[in-house]
């Protein structure tokens, strides 16, 4: 997005950095229209590609179990596809499915 392109790569070398980078909280606001909403789907999209979970919801009530719903979505698509692969392969190192070549549980 026009503007943002300084923005938008410091996010997304947050996400890759991981924890800790402080590129990975920031506050987006602008007026009503302005492409907010449009200009998060930047970061989400680069996040997923970084293998974190990005919820995409409104701020209205009942937004804390949207997050949570699409959080145990993404986790449990990926047990399955891990499973299946497993299963079907009989491999030790099988990937996701989703374009990683395998799950990193942080210490």
């Amino acid at each position: 997005m026009a503007g943002y392109g300084n923005a938008i790569e410091s996010i997304e070398d947050a996400f890759r950095n991981g924890p800790g980078d402080p590129n990975l909280t920031g506050i987006f606001d602008g007026a009503r229209g302005a492409g907010k909403t449009a200009l998060l789907t930047l970061p989400a999209d680069a996040a997923e590609e970084c293998v974190w979970i990005a919820a995409r919801v409104s701020a209205v009530p009942g937004m804390l179990e949207d997050i949570l719903v699409q959080a145990g979505k993404v986790l449990s698509d990926d047990v399955s596809r891990t499973h299946q692969l497993y299963r079907h392969e009989g491999s030790r190192h099988a990937g996701t499915g989703r374009g990683r070549p395998e799950l990193e549980v942080p210490s």
